[in-house]
Order: C-alpha cells, then sequence, then structure tokens
C-alpha cells in the first residue's frame, strides 16, 4: 500500500502546490487545470508503473488525494 502522504508528498512537489485537505477536489479548488490533472496523471503513472484508465479519472471528485490513493493502490492490487 503506497502511503497518502507519498502521494501527497509527490503531487505538491510537482505540480508546486499546497494540498490542505485530502478530501477536496484540486480542479475544483483551483490547485490544478485540465492539462495540469493529465501531467499529474502521467507523473503517477511513470512512478507507480500503472496504467489510469479513462473511466478512473472520468469518476466525480477523481482528483480528490483520498480518491487518487485509492485508485494507486487498486491498480497496484491487481498487479
Amino acid at each position: 500500500m503506497i502511503p497518502l502522504v507519498e502521494v501527497k508528498e509527490l503531487i505538491e512537489s510537482n505540480q508546486d502546490i499546497t494540498i490542505e485537505s485530502e478530501a477536496h477536489d484540486l480542479i475544483e479548488l483551483g490547485l490544478i487545470d485540465s492539462m495540469e490533472s493529465m501531467e499529474l496523471l502521467t507523473d503517477l503513472e511513470k512512478k507507480y508503473s500503472i496504467k489510469f484508465d479513462f473511466v478512473d479519472y472520468t469518476k466525480p471528485d477523481f482528483f480528490t488525494l483520498n480518491s487518487i490513493v485509492g485508485a494507486i493502490n487498486s491498480k497496484l492490487k491487481k498487479c
């Protein structure tokens, strides 16, 4: 299991943002835009050797830290 804090630090570092809540959507808060969200997914895919499907990241509230970490851990379980 990948710890939430590890993913939080990666996102904050790569996107140059500060995440104050694990439950708030990064796009809705204006911390990242649609292009940055795709960059974020690419960074996470490379880091954890996973692949996000279109269905994954089009779910409501996918871009919350909790959802992102849950999706990563779910994909790693399947490997």
